[in-house]
């Protein structure tokens, strides 16, 4: 059989199609997300009343609000293609190992100038920063063994 596109063919998948994504879009996203980031911003500080760490529900609103961005910017990376698949599976990782990663790094060598600060242990937190530089550049080199 010859090979398809990323189109889709049949009309009743196509509604379906563009059913979930209006749904996602239109209601998990820009209605549901929102309050759910509220409602953690809000949690955090009735646990900050009541004496405990607001840190998790403020980490949690944080990562809500950021999932807007993160759908559209994995819809800037879906080639539409019969390679799809592979071309979001291959910007993901280049995302992570050129951007999330160095950022990491910077965190952990950070945390580890708090640790020696404070007489604490530092060295896996230094291992760790070069470990996630690292990444990068050894995934460079296994691109060239192979191509």
């Amino acid at each position: 059989m010859p090979g398809q596109g990323g189109n889709v063919s049949s009309a009743w998948v196509n509604s379906v199609e563009s059913s979930v994504t209006s749904f996602v879009s239109n209601i998990v996203v820009a209605r549901l997300i929102p309050v759910l980031a509220a409602f953690s911003i809000l949690k955090a500080a009735l646990d900050a009343a009541e004496g405990h760490s607001p840190l998790g529900s403020i980490i949690a609103g944080i990562f809500l609000l950021g999932v807007s961005g993160t759908v559209q910017l994995m819809q800037t990376w879906n080639s539409g293609s019969e390679f799809a698949t592979t071309d979001m599976l291959t910007s993901a990782w280049n995302f992570l190992a050129g951007t999330i990663l160095p950022q990491a790094a910077g965190l952990a060598v950070v945390g580890a100038i708090f640790n020696y600060a404070r007489h604490r242990p530092f060295v896996p937190l230094i291992a760790s920063g070069l470990a996630f530089l690292s990444v990068s550049g050894i995934w460079k080199l296994v691109q060239a063994i192979v191509g």
